[in-house]
């Protein structure tokens, strides 16, 4: 049987061109229109007798290309996302008519159907953040007849891949997700993604999916802030890793300008690089005190971290706070139970949790978002280590 590609191939134009002249539409030029349907009459195509998958001759990147945008963003349209401005909407679905385009049969069960599955990705299972999150949103998934799918990357790209190529076979109906970092391979790696997204606890500028976050920056210039007030001079700041644009620079970035609003003077020997685990906490203190320098204080950039150099604080003879204050960030169980008890910026991780899941359930049902960024209130809990 002829088909609209045999057309396409025979008038020397693309298979959209071809579909417009069948759809009688007014951007095909009177010169194009009488080379394809020659080339229909030549080539005895008949389209009634088209069946559903020739309909589908017409791909997702011909509509793109109509509309003038990128196949991720067709998709987005074509699962009701929130991603999508009205006028991009109205541009991609104006092209999906005039080309008569039929989705692939997997977008068309993602669009009537639901799998009642709901992905949710994390970078450190062993890390007590995540866990909280991860209570927060099984609570309320399981509230509303969802059930989650959970994988752990280890902040690794690759494991990310498969995680996603998993989430992708199961059907999902929605992703949450959290990465170690957030960079173009992982840009290109969610926009491939065929079902609506939110991204917890990262406030990059290049996330262009909801988020749900607190104000990182203003915490740990708050905490910073709170340890000058208490008299503390010379605060040591272990942080994130430089590529972690969220825990990482936002919170140190936080802390470097609280120092210079207060006129203290920024001193590079007073701040290590950690990666949010005990040991790097307990290292980075180690390396500091190491060179003869003894803080009045120190700040960490997770409370893993603090707990970690409180550790090695004490194992050199030093007394917490008398000698050393020790700072904290996110509020994790464990804090309760280390002495003294660890002063630390109180992240809300059950509603941050919550929140990211109601968002996805209105992405999901196709309902508009009051907000795109949504960013929870903090709290400074102050206890014995300061």
């Amino acid at each position: 049987m002829t088909t609209i590609a045999d057309v396409a191939e025979r008038a020397g134009v693309s298979t959209a061109t071809v579909s417009r002249v069948l759809n009688n539409s007014e951007k095909v030029t009177p010169q194009t229109k009488e080379k394809v349907d020659l080339a229909i009459e030549e080539l005895g195509y008949n389209l009634k007798q088209v069946k559903q998958s020739e309909k589908n001759e017409i791909t997702i990147r011909d509509v793109a290309t109509e509309a003038g945008v990128s196949e991720a963003t067709v998709s987005r349209v074509i699962n009701n996302s929130a991603r999508v401005t009205y006028q991009t909407k109205e541009k991609v679905t104006q092209a999906i008519d005039e080309l008569n385009y039929s989705p692939n049969a997997n977008a068309r069960h993602l669009r009537r159907s639901e799998t009642k599955l709901i992905g949710l990705v994390i970078p450190d299972i062993w890390n007590p953040f995540f866990g909280g999150i991860v209570r927060g949103v099984e609570d309320l998934a399981r509230n509303n007849d969802y059930n989650v799918v959970l994988l752990n990357t280890s902040g690794l790209l690759a494991r990310e891949r498969k995680c996603i190529n998993v989430l992708k076979d199961r059907r999902v109906d929605g992703l949450i997700y959290m990465g170690k970092t957030y960079d173009q391979q992982r840009i290109d790696l969610l926009s491939n993604c065929d079902f609506p997204i939110v991204i917890i606890s990262r406030e990059e500028n290049e996330i262009d999916y909801p988020t749900v976050n607190i104000d990182n920056y203003q915490a740990a210039y708050d905490m910073t802030n709170y340890l000058i007030e208490e008299g503390y001079q010379k605060i040591a700041f272990i942080g994130g890793p430089e590529e972690d644009k969220t825990a990482g620079l936002k919170r140190e970035k936080g802390y470097r300008q609280a120092l210079a609003d207060n006129e203290l003077q920024f001193d590079f020997d007073l701040m290590v690089k950690g990666d949010f685990t005990l040991q790097s906490g307990y290292q980075g203190i180690a390396e500091i005190l190491k060179q003869n320098i003894v803080p009045d204080a120190v700040f960490a950039a997770n409370d893993e971290m603090a707990v970690g150099a409180m550790k090695y604080i004490r194992e050199q003879g030093y007394s917490i706070p008398e000698d050393i204050a020790v700072a904290g960030f996110d509020n994790i169980s464990l804090v309760d139970y280390v002495e003294p008890r660890l002063t630390t910026v109180v992240q809300p991780v059950y509603e941050l949790g919550q929140t990211g899941i109601k968002t996805l359930l209105k992405l999901i049902k196709g309902e508009e978002l009051e907000d795109n960024n949504i960013v929870l209130d903090y709290d400074i809990e102050v206890r014995e280590s300061t």
